[in-house]
């Protein structure tokens, strides 16, 4: 299989935001109280697009995988019961809204997305990446670890709910 990421083109914008609807059942379905009311939608796509903030992953052409890296989230400010691993400000890129197509599920593609991140970090001169999840989100916490991230804290987002905070030092 051939894999591919680059910037969305709003051509794609309907099928990362098919991809959210399927994050959502998934996480629905899991137990997970995360992204249960309608977020992130279509808007948030073609607002993540025209910021130049989101990335798909295509396998052979075909929309797998998606994720929105920012290089600052307000959100990340304060962190709660520990501390980021560069400290506070940091020179970092956050990742944020990471979701994979259903059928692409375990086949390693937010690896793919992370190292993707990495590169674009590195190529910014930032020191690390950090990204968030709902502590009930088994399978992010997972990937995130797998992936070489550490668990650093709590921060609070915009709704005023708390999610667990990790960072990379690349």
């Amino acid at each position: 299989m051939k894999f591919e990421i680059g910037k969305t083109e709003e051509e794609d914008a309907a099928a990362v935001a098919e991809m959210y609807r399927e994050g959502s059942a998934f996480l629905r379905a899991s137990g997970v109280d995360q992204w249960q009311n309608g977020y992130p939608a279509l808007c948030d796509v073609l607002a993540d697009i025209r910021a130049g903030t989101s990335y798909l992953l295509k396998a052979d052409g075909v929309p797998a995988a998606s994720m929105a890296v920012v290089s600052r989230e307000p959100n990340y400010d304060k962190i709660y019961g520990g501390a980021w691993l560069t400290g506070e400000g940091g020179n970092y890129l956050a990742v944020h809204r990471v979701c994979v197509k259903s059928q692409f599920r375990r086949c390693g593609l937010t690896g793919k997305l992370y190292a993707f991140a990495e590169s674009l970090a590195a190529a910014n001169g930032c020191k690390s990446l950090r990204a968030d999840t709902h502590k009930d989100n088994l399978a992010m916490r997972g990937a995130l670890v797998k992936n070489g991230f550490t668990e650093c804290g709590r921060v609070i987002i915009e709704d005023g709910t708390e999610r667990i905070a990790y960072e990379k030092i690349l």
